[in-house]
């Protein structure tokens, strides 16, 4: 290597006093007119600048690739009680020097995946303006969808690992969430999710791959600081443990999904090759079964049942606290295109979640789960079997009827 960098430093020094006019001491000043030196300085200072140039872009990019890497599988070597300090502490560090909080106030009459969500807008937000994020614990509020509050989430999923700034917010200058030219000191930016930047906090460009910016973050405190690992929901009773698959299907106020639409089919069919991995699978059909009247429920019932006839099927409707858990701990999560399982997907390491178009329709994937199963609007699993496969095995437990020889296909 000294040799090589040695011959190129002669090759340089070579081309520069081809370059150069060759004049003694005594006629240096009569026949190399400074022109010429400088012309002559210049043309090889280009050489050099173009040589440095290509090694220069080459290490770049080597770098660039080394920090892809090194980012995209650093959290698998960080402690994770590490991880979820840092989260925290990138969360809500304050700038003594130049005080800028944060808050989004809480929709406190919509359901738990819509509060949860604003959340995570909350967080986004606060970090592209510069703010730390001033945490709205969740209060034991009345909810026109579920007549309780929510504050079990706090428990469940970390959130009491957020602290209360010690900060008046009193004092500060209140700023609205839409204002994207602030960027003064001692300001408090708040406001309803309705008024992001240029739309709702659900369509708006600013939320763009909200969801996918937080997940490992939001994972890693609610294994740190959450319960909802320790609490596992009685799928079966019997001794043998199924495979489940929790659906959500929204019904009751609005139905995104009603009985016969391709959706459901759909999916089934690019779930089946990998249902057959496993002895025993259960579907597990979740929505607010006794708010609707008229035979829903059982017209339900009877549509999945002959859709599905070779699996046990069941529908439940639960609290809240329980279909988090349910959900948080399926080996796949279906959604509807509410927010519900989706905010579930995201705090949960077990459940592999079936990315279902949002109600509020894609609008710059904020809401999106990266490491789940992609699929179309009519329920077309895009994501390959392997894919799937290799996705599930770092997560499931459940045993599987597949040779050793497959299994070690798939986890490669």
């Amino acid at each position: 290597m000294k040799a090589h960098r040695g011959a190129l430093r002669n090759s340089e020094a070579g081309s520069a006093g081809r370059l150069l006019p060759r004049c003694d001491s005594a006629q240096r000043v009569v026949l190399c007119p400074m022109k010429s030196r400088f012309k002559a300085l210049l043309i090889n200072a280009a050489k050099i600048s173009r040589r440095l140039l290509v090694r220069g872009v080459t290490i770049y990019a080597l770098l660039t690739l080394t920090f892809v890497l090194t980012f995209t599988n650093a959290n698998q070597h960080i402690p994770l009680s590490t991880m979820s300090d840092r989260c925290l502490s990138d969360f809500q560090k304050v700038d003594p020097s130049c005080v800028r909080l944060f808050q989004v106030m809480r929709t406190q009459e919509a359901g738990i995946g819509h509060q949860i969500s604003e959340v995570v807008f909350s967080l986004l937000l606060a970090k592209q303006s510069g703010c730390a994020l001033h945490f709205r614990h969740f209060e034991n509020v009345t909810s026109n969808h579920a007549k309780h509050g929510y504050s079990f989430v706090e428990s469940l999923l970390g959130f009491r690992a957020f602290k209360e700034l010690p900060i008046d917010t009193l004092k500060l200058t209140p700023v609205y969430v839409n204002d994207t030219t602030n960027v003064g000191c001692g300001v408090f930016v708040t406001g309803r999710y309705e008024k992001c930047p240029g739309s709702d906090c659900f369509s708006s460009p600013v939320s763009a791959l909200a969801f996918s910016h937080f997940m490992v973050c939001l994972r890693a405190i609610a294994l740190q600081h959450g319960t909802w690992l320790q609490l596992p929901p009685k799928f079966s009773l019997n001794s043998q443990t199924p495979f489940n698959v929790v659906w959500h299907v929204r019904v009751g106020d609005i139905e995104l999904h009603p009985i016969g639409d391709s959706f459901y089919a759909n999916i089934l069919a690019g779930l089946q090759p990998l249902l057959e991995d496993f002895y025993v699978v259960k579907f597990h059909f979740i929505g607010e079964w006794e708010k609707v009247t008229g035979g829903v429920k059982l017209n339900y019932s009877e549509y999945f049942e002959k859709l599905i006839p070779k699996y046990e099927i069941e529908l439940v409707d639960l609290g809240a606290e329980q279909t988090m858990l349910y959900m948080m701990h399926a080996d796949v999560l279906i959604g509807s295109g509410s927010s519900l399982p989706l905010v579930a997907a995201l705090f949960s390491t077990k459940a592999l979640y079936v990315n279902v178009q949002p109600k509020h329709g894609w609008n710059y994937f904020a809401e999106f789960i990266p490491d789940g199963i992609s699929v179309t609007q009519k329920g077309i699993i895009t994501t390959h079997l392997h894919t799937v496969r290799k996705s599930l095995a770092t997560r499931s437990n459940v045993h599987r009827k597949v040779t050793y020889e497959r299994v070690k296909f798939y986890k490669t």
